[in-house]
């Protein structure tokens, strides 16, 4: 009775569950991929399914869907309500003997069900991938039963190879032997198995093994492994023969030991006065010290107070500049990068720390994280197992000539010279599952009692899936292909014993007790093969790869003799007026430039805004003020300005800066009068990006077009290089108002102790003294253009608005202009700079 119980509430949990999650991601507005289909499978047979099935129909009148054998009944019943029926047709593609992703979903009996329905049926009988005799060891395997992938729909069909890669053979000093090498191994111990795979790649890329003329490389060599552990066996393996290696891998690298120590060292910046955290920060190997290091540098109160002096200033970089400032000093300042290089797998170890510091980059940004907020995500993410995202998983190492080490699940698709499987005795994974899942009837079925006859069709299933990955493994190779096999005294279950087995049936073979002969089995079939060779384990080698070259030349540098075109470059404002031959890629608000300060701090008694600091880092924080409020609408401004003056360590401001924004917001603009607070956000763009190319750009031809305007540019105090390649920028505020489109430079630029000092003339006057008049007409071209790609029928005398250079500190509504230096520049202007900007006169 309670087992009955039970099985009733996991009935009614999991309906619950899926209308509970549904109603929450609908209330979140949020949905998965899964979601999409499902919804699509849903709307296909709802009320209006008929005109939807009609509409896809005639937007895809041909479908061809590959790797069909991955697919899932709500894939298929998508495609079968559209063209099911119908004169338009589907093609499904797909091999049922490679349907290996049933972890992901990937349903073969879906495929299986759509191959007994489908109107035609074509089958691929030439291969031009493998050796035909290697092509036919394989077939040999896998023809020992009557029914080798255990579910009687799919069978083995003849395939021929296409010749391709007999053209240009393998062979080991001139000589071609069995392309399917058998070993078996009398021993469980793995570290002998990967010893003798390396000692083999060693010999074979020491020797003459060639393909056709060309000698075999690392690259052209993969093992193949079933997890994402046994990468890092056979990788230390192979590493013993000095081999380069490189793993492909989907494991995550959130769960790369890299991951737990970066965790560490960021608690311990976090905390930089806790003793006990910074000392498991030094323990890790990103600092490197063992536990007598610790211990020699606990115990000398210099050295360890210089060392908490250095996890505190690391912790203030962090506060003040940013997660990435952070860690690039930390980087530097602790060698890290070389540390991590001196180890054999150094640069599997760099790249995990440098990918993970991107993605806890990316975190920050997206999901504004703080310090502790960053080191928590960290945790979470570390703990709870996250669903694996393409930008976690693993990346390359190296893409250097290496052996590849990858899993067969990502081998699929891909091929190589020479393959190795070490590992072919899998067996079953645990029966210890959540739920059982099984088919029947061609029908995936959840089973919450688990009866003992659904376990045993579960069991065939099991054993179906890995004989499928066997032949997704063994059909990698083009020319040669290793299998390892390790005896053991326990009966296996695995797929290679089961196509070793006597004639028994899946599930006898399944319930099979005693001791294994799988071994004697391979022998006395193909111990006298021509196909395949059956051989004991060797043991490992003396061959090292690479053997020590003789130096034919002394080392030197090489030496750069050509020319690097130095005017080719990305140009903006500010490296123009600065000299700059770099351009950084984020705005600059408010930079000192060729060598004139503005001032940090107020020199002289002020009060109000004129008493906020000056400087780049005011004008950061007042430009991303600006750029999230909603100027329609000021009931979130305070709670906004205490935010970001919090963020940027500028306390007891708030009152001054909310009053100086609400004058700046509500003071007339133009000839109309209309004030920025009734610019909504739909009709605001803020910190426009802009590129667009440039020619020749000199300081003279810039003093033509100049010239010919009231825009004084101060032209003798300007220099730069003549500049070809791109003009970029950001353009702090473009809105539309009645038909015009206007521009806005936030300033937050000192100019004085008191409103006095931003008069119209003290305005123009700076506009003049930094080169604003500069900036203002390249991001009148910059908007010009964008205007041109954007409005139909765009006319700049109708749809030009002009420009405002706001100087926030100087608003006073009492003083009309105050603070404000707005023009709109004639279309001649803006046309003639736009030619000097395209190389034209």
């Amino acid at each position: 009775m309670a087992e009955r119980f039970i099985v009733s509430l996991q009935s009614e949990f999991c309906e619950w569950a899926r209308k509970e999650l549904r109603r929450r991601k609908t209330d979140r507005r949020v949905q998965s991929f899964d979601d999409m289909l499902t919804r699509l499978d849903e709307a296909l047979r709802g009320e209006s399914g008929k005109e939807l099935r009609k509409s896809l129909r005639e937007r895809f009148t041909v479908a061809l869907v590959d790797e069909f054998q991955d697919t899932d009944p709500v894939q298929y019943s998508i495609f079968s309500q559209i063209y099911g029926g119908s004169d338009r047709s589907v093609f499904f593609i797909g091999d049922p003997k490679q349907a290996i992703y049933g972890f992901r979903g990937a349903d073969v009996f879906t495929y299986l069900e759509a191959a007994k329905v489908a109107n035609r049926r074509y089958t691929l009988g030439r291969n031009w991938r493998s050796e035909a005799k290697l092509l036919d060891g394989v077939n040999a395997i896998f023809r020992r039963r009557g029914d080798p992938f255990v579910i009687e729909s799919i069978d083995l069909s003849p395939v021929t190879a296409s010749g391709k890669a007999d053209a240009e053979p393998l062979t080991i000093g001139g000589r071609r032997d069995q392309p399917l090498r058998f070993w078996i191994a009398s021993t469980d111990d793995k570290a002998r198995v990967e010893e003798a795979v390396a000692a083999e790649i060693a010999s074979l890329l020491a020797g003459e093994t060639k393909t056709g003329e060309r000698k075999i490389e690392p690259r052209d060599i993969a093992v193949l492994v079933n997890n994402n552990t046994q990468p890092g066996w056979v990788q230390r393996a192979l590493a013993d023969y000095r081999i380069p290696s490189v793993v492909y891998s989907a494991a995550s690298v959130l769960k790369s030991g890299e991951a737990s120590e970066l965790s560490r060292v960021l608690m311990a910046v976090s905390q930089p006065t806790q003793e006990r955290i910074v000392r498991s920060a030094l323990a890790t190997e990103v600092f490197g010290l063992n536990a007598s290091a610790l211990e020699n540098l606990s115990s000398d109160e210099a050295d360890w107070e210089a060392t908490l002096n250095r996890f505190a200033d690391y912790h203030v970089l962090w506060r003040d500049h940013g997660f990435v400032q952070m860690m690039r000093a930390l980087l530097i300042g602790e060698k890290v990068r070389s540390r991590l290089l001196r180890w054999r797998d150094g640069e599997r170890r760099l790249t995990n720390v440098l990918h993970l510091i991107e993605l806890l980059h990316a975190a920050c940004v997206e999901n504004r994280l703080g310090i502790n907020g960053l080191i928590k995500w960290l945790a979470r993410q570390i703990s709870l197992g996250a669903e694996l995202k393409d930008e976690h998983e693993l990346r390359l190492e190296s893409d250097e000539d290496a052996v590849r080490i990858v899993t067969i699940h990502k081998s699929k698709g891909l091929e190589y010279d020479i393959t190795f499987s070490p590992f072919a005795r899998k067996e079953p994974w645990s029966a210890a599952k959540e739920f059982l899942k099984f088919h029947e009837d061609d029908k995936l079925v959840l089973d919450l009692e688990e009866l003992p006859a659904h376990k045993q069709i579960r069991s065939r299933e099991e054993l179906a899936e890995m004989v499928r990955q066997l032949y997704v493994g063994l059909t990698r190779a083009k020319h040669r292909s290793y299998l390892i096999w390790q005896e053991r005294k326990a009966k296996s279950k695995s797929a290679l014993a089961w196509l070793f087995s006597e004639g028994a049936s899946a599930d006898a073979f399944l319930e099979e007790k005693g001791e294994s002969n799988t071994s004697g089995s391979v022998r006395a079939a193909f111990g006298e093969s021509d196909l395949i060779a059956v051989e004991e384990l060797p043991e490992g080698g003396a061959k090292v790869f690479p053997p020590a070259p003789a130096l034919r030349t002394s080392l030197a540098p090489r030496v750069f003799d050509k020319e690097i075109d130095r005017s080719w470059r990305i140009s903006s404002f500010s490296s123009l007026i600065s000299g700059r031959t770099e351009e950084p890629e984020a705005p600059d608000y408010d930079r000192a430039e060729i060598g004139v300060e503005i001032a940090e701090e107020p020199v002289l008694q002020t009060q109000g805004i004129h008493a906020f600091p000056g400087g780049m880092r005011a004008g950061t924080c007042l430009h991303l003020i600006l750029e999230e409020l909603d100027f329609a609408d000021l009931s979130h401004l305070r709670p906004l300005v205490a935010r970001k003056l919090s963020d940027f360590h500028f306390e007891n401001f708030d009152e001054v800066v909310c009053d100086t924004l609400e004058k700046t917001l509500r003071v007339s603009l133009g000839e109309d009068g209309f004030t920025l607070s009734q610019v909504s956000r739909p009709s605001r763009l803020s910190e426009l990006e802009f590129i667009f190319p440039i020619t020749a750009l000199t300081t003279e031809r810039l003093r033509k077009v100049f010239q010919l305007e009231e825009l004084p540019l101060a032209i003798d105090r300007l220099q730069f290089a003549p500049a070809n390649g791109f003009m970029k920028g950001f353009i702090d505020l473009v809105f539309e108002h009645e038909g015009r489109f206007y521009f806005v430079d936030w300033k937050s630029n000192w100019l004085g102790a008191d409103s006095a000092s931003y008069t119209p003339e003290s305005v123009a006057t700076e506009m003049t003294r930094y080169f604003y008049n500069l900036q203002l007409g390249i991001y009148a071209v910059a908007l010009h253009r964008y205007l041109e790609r954007r409005l139909p029928d765009y006319e700049y005398e109708k749809n030009f608005g002009g420009a405002f250079y706001i100087f926030l500190r100087g608003i006073d509504p009492s003083k009309r202009n105050n603070g404000i230096f707005s023009t709109r520049p004639p279309r001649k202007f803006v046309e003639q700079l736009n030619e000097i900007f395209h190389g034209n006169s």
